[in-house]
């Protein structure tokens, strides 16, 4: 398998908080795989935190669905 393309949120989608005084962000990809002659893609949202020294660290990731995606696409689609 093989990593075709990477999709990240654009940055008005990422959420932002506070945590403990540390800096948190929420982010979600959308990943192109090929492999085989065949393609499957995956949504997956990345928990990140900001190191003291400015750096986004990536805390934990999971699948997610493709659904919320899809819905945000249509909403913009409607404006």
């Amino acid at each position: 398998m093989k990593l075709h393309k990477f999709v990240v949120e654009k940055n008005e989608d990422v959420r932002y908080w506070k945590n403990n005084k540390k800096e948190m962000a929420s982010i979600k990809a959308h990943i192109f795989i090929t492999g085989n002659k065949e393609y499957s893609d995956i949504y997956q949202e990345y928990m990140l935190r900001k190191d003291e020294s400015g750096k986004w660290k990536i805390l934990s990731w999971k699948a997610v669905s493709d659904k919320t995606n899809k819905e945000k696409e249509d909403k913009k689609k409607d404006k």
